[in-house]
């Protein structure tokens, strides 16, 4: 059966990278897009590769447009082989979604939470099959009490933490998906070029732009631990490009990563079994 293959934030710097690299094999790679007009502009720059492009519209930050975008790539895709959690936000100041949740907390956590779960039934019928979730090494403690910064918001705080829930969530994903043939696994690109940080703080962006490497780089490595069979990632595990590397130790802490899925099940409205 033919490969398929799914990358969220497809018009970004490192999404749009990672779908080039997809799209230069053969199989189906979905993309999909927040913004429709910039979906379909990605979807057919990507069309003269040799696979099939298909544009599905999600915003990230809304679970009745993932619970719809899903439903739309499971009727259409029964198999897939690979998911690749790719889209980010960072925003200075605090903004709420409809739903009350703080935008980067929902859409870099909370998004790719229930995207993944509803996609597992797919992903497990396309194993052996990989989840992987761009994060960075992240040590930021998550503030069960406040996790959409109502009481005390910092941009860079609310950031690291979102990253952080990536590599819980990784953790908690490889323990659920044990023996079903479904690798889940995080992914640290290092510093890209990208628009991602354009409204970060002078001194990260000044770093961001100095020390940054073309996202070509980082999807490279990413589609390599992706798609290459021969590599067999240790489910859970977090990767600096190709290479393993170790997360900070609060991300491997068994308790609070039960307590982020119990945490995020509830508010996305799915069971936390």
């Amino acid at each position: 059966m033919t490969k398929t293959s799914i990358v969220t934030g497809a018009t970004g710097a490192l999404g749009g990278a990672v779908a080039a690299a997809l799209a230069g094999q053969s199989g189906v790679v979905v993309i999909l897009a927040r913004d429709p007009s910039k979906g379909e502009t990605t979807r057919q720059a990507l069309s003269a590769g040799a696979a099939r492009i298909e544009l599905v519209v999600c915003d990230l930050s809304n679970p009745g447009s993932i619970r719809d975008a899903s439903q739309a790539i499971l009727a259409a895709h029964p198999e897939v082989n690979l998911l690749v959690n790719a889209a980010a936000v960072f925003e200075r100041s605090r903004h709420v979604t409809p739903d009350g949740r703080e935008v980067m907390f929902a859409s870099n956590h909370l998004g790719p939470f229930l995207l993944t779960n509803l996609l597992l039934p797919a992903l497990r019928a396309g194993a052996p099959s990989r989840i992987i979730t761009v994060s960075a090494p992240a040590s930021t403690h998550l503030d069960f009490g406040d996790l959409d910064g109502a009481r005390k918001f910092r941009a860079l705080h609310a950031f690291g933490a979102s990253k952080s829930a990536n590599l819980l969530f990784t953790g908690a994903l490889a323990r659920r998906t044990a023996s079903s043939g479904v690798t889940p696994i995080s992914f640290h690109p290092g510093l890209v070029k990208s628009g991602l940080m354009r409204q970060a703080p002078t001194f990260v962006r000044f770093i961001t732009a100095l020390g940054g490497k073309p996202p070509a780089r980082a999807a490279s490595a990413l589609v390599g631990l992706g798609t290459d069979y021969s590599v067999q990632p240790e489910p859970g595990a977090f990767y600096k490009l190709g290479r393993p590397s170790t997360p900070p130790s609060y991300s491997r802490d068994v308790a609070v990563q039960d307590q982020l899925w119990a945490v995020s099940a509830k508010l996305v409205g799915i069971s936390p079994s």
